[in-house]
């Protein structure tokens, strides 16, 4: 029989709370355009838990069947939940905290739980009722406290989410922000109209402006071709299409890898000559100066932290070619490879797909990364053959647009 225990919410509130930060982020990159909201007791400040924590995952009508398929490749479902068209659970125990995922269509029978804690959150009398049956059942069978609970929580749906107002929070400037060397990168950024554009655009380049920066570069997956239309006229050139990818690092399998991470105390310099030789011959001043503004621009994003990500891939003694493992600023345990290549001699023998996925263990085992994003022009088909291979699944594509100040 299982059964049932309870702490104090207190106790587990904070790594909670970074569990909840971890998936926002992450099913920012995984599910576009779902709202990751932290439900259930450890979204509420006072009270007893299980010790779990639960997330609800809102999505359109049109996007839950996709949805619902992406979460299933990378998380197992909660088989004692229901499943339907408008609603799917999930669970997993990989994390610091048991995790409960509930996928709902927005707007539908199923989308309750945000509304059922903020009742719980907002009414005393309710919070001491709930308290008290997790007391009642402490050390009893977790069937019969689930059972009871759920007739509590049928009660608070019926007479207090009627009431609520949860009307939608308005539209708020938001984009994530990189500084290079002499540019500024806004990522991340969704606009609906050229009134959000052109909001976005003045606070992007005022910033550029005042940290003297020569130009700034836009990542969009949205622009239509009205919309590039207008970002032309805006002085904006579209300089790259790109293709996006995604990998739960969870779902690695131990392998060894033949591969050594090369930390010697020449490893910039080392870097840069492996890099040079990548992008060309290593006696052509173009590639040499492209290395090193390369590890400049590395180490402009990450700062003075940047060693930490070179690695020259040997094999023996010899190189074979550049890894540059990262976790993304201001991206909680998201794993980045800022560069990955073979030298010349080295690719068309099936290499790739296997120094690529050495690169994805580092990002677990070296960075503490929870998944991996992953980009490539859609033009560059053996790097996409390579994302394939090792089972990334594909978001969507995005435009890059440079503008010179």
């Amino acid at each position: 029989m299982e059964t049932a225990t309870f702490v104090p919410v207190s106790h587990v509130k904070k790594r909670a709370e970074t569990i909840v930060r971890l998936h926002q982020e992450k099913f920012r990159e995984l599910l576009p355009g779902a709202e990751v909201v932290h439900i259930g007791s450890t979204a509420i400040d006072e009270g007893f838990t299980k010790g779990d924590v639960d997330i609800l995952v809102r999505v359109s009508a049109v996007f839950f069947s996709e949805a619902r398929s992406r979460l299933s490749r990378w998380y197992p479902r909660n088989v004692g939940s229901m499943s339907n068209h408008l609603f799917c659970a999930f669970e997993t125990d990989r994390y610091e905290l048991p995790l409960g995922i509930q996928l709902a269509v927005k707007g539908s029978e199923f989308d309750i739980f945000e509304q059922v804690t903020e009742a719980l959150r907002s009414n005393e009398e309710l919070r001491t009722r709930y308290d008290a049956l997790k007391r009642k059942h402490e050390g009893g069978s977790m069937e019969e406290y689930r059972s009871e609970k759920a007739e509590f929580l049928y009660e608070v749906v019926q007479s207090t989410v009627p009431l609520l107002n949860l009307s939608p929070s308005s539209q708020t400037l938001n984009y994530k922000c990189l500084q290079g060397p002499d540019y500024l990168t806004a990522e991340d950024v969704v606009c609906k109209t050229t009134s959000e554009w052109s909001e976005l655009l003045t606070d992007l380049e005022a910033k550029a402006q005042a940290h003297k920066k020569d130009r700034v570069l836009l990542v969009t997956k949205t622009a239509d071709l009205v919309e590039r239309d207008w970002l032309e006229q805006r002085g904006y050139r579209l300089r790259a299409e790109t293709v996006k990818y995604f990998f739960d690092l969870a779902n690695l399998q131990d392998e060894d890898f033949p591969f050594q991470w090369d930390e010697s105390k020449r490893i910039v310099s080392e870097v840069e000559s492996v890099w040079a030789e990548i992008l060309g011959q290593t006696n052509t001043s173009a590639s040499v100066v492209s290395a090193k503004r390369q590890v400049k621009n590395l180490q402009s994003e990450l700062g003075e932290a940047y060693t930490k990500s070179l690695c020259v891939v040997k094999e023996g003694d010899e190189a074979l070619g550049l890894l540059l493992p990262h976790e993304e600023p201001s991206r909680l345990q998201q794993g980045r490879l800022f560069y990955f290549g073979l030298l010349p001699q080295y690719r068309g023998k099936g290499m790739a797909a296997t120094v690529h996925r050495y690169g994805l263990h580092l990002l677990r085992e070296r960075f503490g990364a929870d998944y991996y994003i992953g980009s490539t022009e859609v033009k560059n088909l053996p790097m996409r053959t390579v994302f394939q291979k090792n089972g990334c699944l594909l978001l969507g594509t995005e435009q890059l647009y440079e503008k010179w100040l």
